[in-house]
C-alpha cells in the first residue's frame, strides 16, 4: 500500500474522466460499460481545500513514516471503535455547523 501520493492533484474531472474511460471499454458480452459518479459535497470540499492550502503542512510525516513501516511489517492494528467513534464525532460536528 503506498501513502505518500499527493491528493491535491485529484480532482473530480479525473475521477470522471478515469470512470469515462472505463465505460468506454465493453463488457464480454460486447455492451459498452456506464458509470455515473457524482462526489459528495464533503469530498469535494476535501478536493478544493487540498487545492487551496500547503497540504503539507498538516501532516504528520513522523507519523505516517511509522503508520508505513508498521503496514509493511504487517504489525499496524486497526482499531474499528476508534475510527467509528471519530467518525461519530466528526458527523456530531457536521451537525453542529448547520444549526
Amino acid at each position: 500500500m503506498k501513502i505518500n501520493r499527493d491528493i491535491s492533484s485529484i480532482n473530480s474531472q479525473m475521477i470522471q474522466n478515469y470512470y469515462h474511460n472505463q465505460a468506454s471499454k465493453t463488457t464480454k458480452k460486447g455492451a459498452p460499460q456506464q458509470f455515473n459518479v457524482k462526489l459528495s459535497d464533503t469530498a469535494q470540499r476535501l478536493v478544493n481545500n487540498a487545492k487551496n492550502r500547503d497540504i503539507d503542512a498538516d501532516v504528520d510525516a513522523a507519523k505516517v513514516d511509522k503508520i508505513k513501516q508498521q503496514l509493511a511489517n504487517g504489525t499496524y492494528k486497526v482499531s474499528p471503535e476508534k475510527i467509528a467513534d471519530q467518525m461519530f464525532q466528526e458527523m456530531k460536528q457536521e451537525g453542529n455547523k448547520d444549526e
